[in-house]
């Protein structure tokens, strides 16, 4: 993988945009990334390992501090990075999570989430466009546009996880120390990490838990056997004492136990077998008594059901004999009743026309009512007259209405000369007013311009006070962080002391063990004989102790408490070392200058800081707010003008249209006088026309429409008398069919026919009972039984008292046999639950018995896997052995590079258990000094040979994790700091050894703030702090045209 180019803008404490052409700082293949602690190199590490992966680099480091304090909230932050894989040129470009002001309104801040996107370039020709922000669309093709697309992609592309990828392209700040003098746990979990090793870990659990899983299921076994042996004896209601019994001959469930077990189901089975049996012979006789019951309570029902029956009968005959008669004459009436409707319904509409015909004649003037002959006649005559007299009176009503509108008319004439006049005087009042406006808008201007100005400073204010309230942050992340290093600092020298006493106490311990073991020695002594120490025969000085011998486990116990009382200063440097830095950090960007030169004077004037930013942040504030109520004021004086313009818009238009106005209502006044006097002309020429005595157009058309309406009522009258003679004498007509057609001879007939409507429903209920008894009689005839049977009171009471008797006794069986079933049932359901529970403790005693078999060879794996196992060598575990054979391969890797580093001086072996006094093989280091082939621990080396070794052995780590990813090639590298701890000799073997790795491909990126790699190094980027606490970088390398953020 190699890095062409990358691009920044509100990244740490660069606000501004940074660019870095990674082709022309790595022309010689190695370059500089220089500048003061806490000024911003780190962050440029940060940048690459973001754009590709969506977090920072250190393993300490928060995500938090991606995103600038010093940016607006307004703009997001943007990292663009293009690199290089076998697979083609890439472009990877992101944006961290921020909080964002609301575009309109007020509330709380709006979240925007990461983005990210990847593009693929086309050909080397497209990267150079790409960067100059020129490329064409069809030569950069998107690969994917969300934060776990694009980090996924990466991952393909690269071959590397994030955990990966910081310990073989990018070595943090102090990462390798720490993993040099870490122990065997917390390197295992770095390694583990790195190599992925986790898996056989998982499998030394899950070996542990297999064998806590046996030892459980077997536990488990006995405890479901003993329940379901309970459920067998429940299941066959057995006693207590038999309970007991049972649970005494089966405990532990042992071989024997379990075949006692079988032997008691299968005796219960059996008894409960044998009860059942007996309950089945006493529901089957029980069946045998209530069937025969049944059917003599049956015998006894059809009997009783045949008398009431016979009973029954003989009263419907006798009923319907009573009932012949009646029948017969409701019969004839109902009959001339249904002839006589037709002729009876013809009689009444006949008379109905007579009395209409009547009606309408009476309303017609009394000579013309017996002229029947002569109505159609006159009837037209009339018709005629009166359509004659209205068509005049129509065509007068046009002229009427105008002559009625005459005195409205000369009302309209005379506002018409009104409505002139005021249209004139509104006119003249617009113009007037017209004129003044230019002056009275000119000192609307001139307030605008004067708010304008105030309101002019709003943006630098804004501005300023952001850039204040970054300060304002950060000065107060510089006193948590002054509380944090204090904290850390008595924790480390709490740590130091209980160190101290530790290492005392180990030694105590240890002169009274030796001098317990002289003085022994001593009173073993015989004069004349040797001293198996000194070979002396002779004793004039035997050792002497009042002191009790001191036993090795009590100088274990004093050994352990002092190494963890190392390792627990180890860790409390550690976190004081990177509380420090973190807090310098903090210092320096709040203050805007490097603080290592007096850090105690910055610690102890940062109240006075924070102080002095509150006090100008007040004073901002008002600036500010001054600044809004002018920006508001300038926004009302500017409505006002808008406002002023649109009215004297409006008052010209109004001023055009009062002009048009005024000239349309003289012409209108003048139209409507000349109308008026047409009008009266022609009203008096029609009322001399008509020679008529009235004075007006509407006497004359009234009295026209009163003589038109008349003759009209006059026709519809005789119209109407000749339309009920018509109707009356087709009545006529249709009465004498029907009652020829009936067979009477005239109405009176009919008439006496007619039933009344009781009368008729008399009749008619008569019939329809008759005709109910005598099909109720037929039906009941065809049974034959009825007729060989004679019924009588004392034959019907017999067969009722037979059929309780019969019904009492069914009930009886009935419940004897109910009692039976329920007995049966019951002995039935007990002996299918003891044969479910005997068959389910059957199955659950053979998975016990193979549960029992399998739990050795559980236990033996486990043991091996875990190393417990009391024939493993050195016990040593699964996961230990795999990260052991790949740790291996990087020490021999890493020892190459350690003997061009340390002239051929130390060698990195791996510690044997017994040297440490350990009883499992690990992963603890040790330094081999090759001159006189003595090993001593990591932790005891320099400042300086801590650092080459830590390089060292990351180079290794690196060169082998590249090897298993596939052979992915690394071309580009940054090692960061550690180089200041360097003598000058070793400092020129490392550049020279880092050179070696340039010469073979790669480029190498160090960053420090060691002077002395300035000279030897041509290309560098220095990164400087600015006053405002900001950072800036210049580049020394020419780089290229830049692209544009969009």
């Amino acid at each position: 993988m190699k890095l062409h180019h990358l691009s920044f803008e509100g990244i740490g404490p660069f606000k501004d945009r940074v660019d870095l052409d990674f082709d022309a700082l790595g022309a010689s293949g190695l370059f500089l990334l220089e500048g003061a602690t806490g000024s911003g190199k780190s962050t440029i590490i940060d940048a690459i390992v973001f754009a590709l992966y969506g977090n920072v680099a250190g393993g300490g480091s928060s995500d938090a501090r991606v995103r600038s304090d010093f940016m607006p909230n307004t703009r997001p932050s943007v990292v663009d990075l293009f690199f290089e894989v076998p697979r083609g040129i890439y472009r990877v470009r992101r944006t961290p999570a921020y909080e964002r002001a609301r575009l309109r309104g007020t509330g709380a801040p709006v979240h925007e989430n990461q983005t990210a996107k990847l593009w693929k370039l086309s050909s080397p020709e497209a990267l150079a466009e790409a960067i100059h922000g020129t490329e064409r669309a069809n030569d950069i093709e998107p690969i994917a546009n969300r934060p776990q697309d694009v980090g996924a992609e990466v991952r393909e592309l690269l071959g590397l996880t994030h955990a990966q990828f910081t310990q073989t392209v990018v070595l943090p700040q102090g990462e390798f120390a720490r993993f040099l003098k870490a122990d065997t746990s917390e390197r295992k979990i770095v390694l583990e990490r790195i190599f992925q090793t986790q898996f056989y870990e998982q499998i030394e659990q899950s070996f542990g838990e297999l064998r806590r899983e046996a030892q459980r299921d077997v536990d488990a076994s006995k405890a479901e056997l003993g329940a379901t042996l309970e459920r067998v004896l429940e299941a066959a209601s057995a006693s207590e004492d038999q309970r007991a019994q049972a649970l005494a001959d089966t405990r532990g469930f042992t071989p024997a136990g379990l075949e006692r077990a079988r032997e008691i189901g299968a005796e219960l089975e059996e008894a409960a077998e044998e009860a059942l049996g007996e309950a089945t012979r006493m529901r089957e006789m029980a069946s045998v008594a209530s069937n025969e019951a049944e059917e003599a309570a049956k015998d006894a029902a059809e009997r009783h059901d045949l008398l009431v029956r016979k009973s029954q009968l003989d009263a419907h005959e006798k009923k319907r004999a009573g009932l012949d008669e009646a029948v017969r004459e409701a019969r004839e009436h109902l009959a001339g009743h249904e002839r006589a409707e037709k002729p009876f319904y013809a009689h009444e509409q006949e008379k109905s026309a007579a009395e209409a015909l009547h009606a309408a004649a009476r309303e017609l003037p009394e000579a013309e009512r017996e002229e029947s002959p002569q109505w159609e006649a006159r009837g037209q005559e009339e018709s005629e007259r009166g359509e004659s007299a209205l068509r005049m009176a129509a065509a007068l009503a046009g002229l009427e209405k105008e002559e009625a509108a005459l005195p409205r008319r000369e009302q309209e004439v005379k506002k018409a000369e009104q409505r002139a006049e005021r249209a004139e005087a509104d006119s003249q009042k617009k113009t007037t007013l017209l004129k003044k406006r230019p002056a009275e808008r000119e000192k609307l201007i001139e307030k605008h311009r004067e708010f304008s100005e105030k309101a002019a400073k709003l943006v630098a204010l804004k501005e300023k006070r952001e850039a204040h309230a970054a300060r304002v942050r950060i000065a107060a992340e510089a006193r948590t962080s002054l509380d944090t290093y204090r904290t850390q600092t008595q924790r480390e020298c709490d740590s130091l002391a209980v160190l101290k006493r530790a290492s005392e106490e180990e030694s105590l311990l240890r002169r009274k063990r030796i001098d317990a073991i002289a003085f022994e020695l001593a009173a073993n002594l015989v004069q004349g004989e040797a001293c198996p120490v000194c070979g002396a025969c002779e004793h004039p000085a035997p050792a002497r102790t009042e002191d009790e011998l001191v036993s090795q486990e009590r100088i274990a116990q004093a050994e352990h408490a002092r190494v963890t009382a190392e390792q627990c200063l180890s860790e409390a440097r550690s976190a004081a070392a990177a509380t420090k830095a973190l807090h310098i950090d903090a210092l320096e960007r709040a203050w805007g200058e490097s603080v290592n030169e007096d850090l105690t004077r910055f610690q102890e004037e940062l109240p006075a800081l924070i102080e002095r930013l509150d006090n100008e942040g007040a004073a901002l504030a008002r600036e500010e707010h001054a600044a809004q109520e002018a920006e508001v004021e300038r926004e009302h004086v500017s409505t006002e003008i808008a406002k002023f313009d649109e009215r004297t818009s409006a008052l010209e238009r109004e001023a055009h249209e009062s002009a048009l106005t005024a000239e349309r209502a003289a012409v209108d006044s003048q139209h409507l006088a000349k109308n008026l006097t047409e009008t009266r002309q022609a009203i008096a020429a029609e009322l001399k026309a008509h020679n008529d005595t009235h004075e007006t157009l509407a006497e004359l058309r009234l009295s026209l429409l009163s003589v038109g309406e008349a003759a009209r009522a006059h026709a519809r009258l005789l119209d109407k008398c000749l339309e009920a003679r018509s109707v009356h004498e087709r009545a006529k007509t249709r009465l004498a069919e029907a009652l020829a057609a009936s067979g009477f001879d005239n109405v009176e007939e009919v008439v006496h026919a007619r039933l009344s409507t009781e009368r008729k429903h008399t009749y008619e209920n008569t019939v329809r009972e008759y005709s109910s008894l005598t099909a109720v009689i037929e039906e009941a005839k065809k049974d034959e039984r009825l007729a060989q049977i004679e019924a009588n009171a004392s034959a019907l009471e017999a067969a009722t008292e037979a059929l309780e008797v019969t019904q009492a006794r069914v009930r009886v069986k009935r419940d004897e046999h109910t009692a039976a079933a329920g007995l049966h049932a019951t002995r039935a359901k007990i002996l299918e639950r003891v044969k479910r529970a005997r068959a389910d403790f059957t199955a659950r005693a053979a998975a016990h018995e193979k549960r029992s078999a399998r739990q050795s060879e559980v236990l033996h794996l486990a043991n091996v896997a875990t190393g417990n196992s009391s024939d493993a060598k050195a016990r040593l575990t699964l996961s230990t052995f795999a990260v052991m054979r790949r740790f291996e391969k990087v020490i021999e890797a890493a020892n190459v590079r350690l003997g061009a580093l340390s002239g051929g001086i130390y060698e990195i072996r791996l510690a044997h258990p017994e040297k440490i006094g350990r009883k499992q093989v690990g992963l603890d280091l040790e330094m081999v000094d090759l001159r006189h082939d003595s090993s001593r621990s990591p932790s005891t080396l320099s400042g300086g040979e801590t650092f080459y070794v830590s390089l060292a052995l990351a180079l290794g780590l690196a060169d082998i994790v590249s090897g298993e990813t596939g052979g992915v090639q690394m071309n580009t590298l940054f090692i960061d700091e550690g180089f200041g701890t360097l003598d000058p000799e070793k400092l020129d073997g490392v550049i020279a050894e880092i050179r070696e790795l340039a010469a073979h491909g790669r480029t190498v990126g160090i960053i420090s703030h060691v002077a002395e790699l300035k000279s030897q190094i041509a290309e560098k980027v220095h990164v400087e702090r600015k006053s405002d606490g900001t950072s800036r970088i210049s580049v020394s390398a020419q780089p290229t045209q830049l692209p544009q953020f969009s």
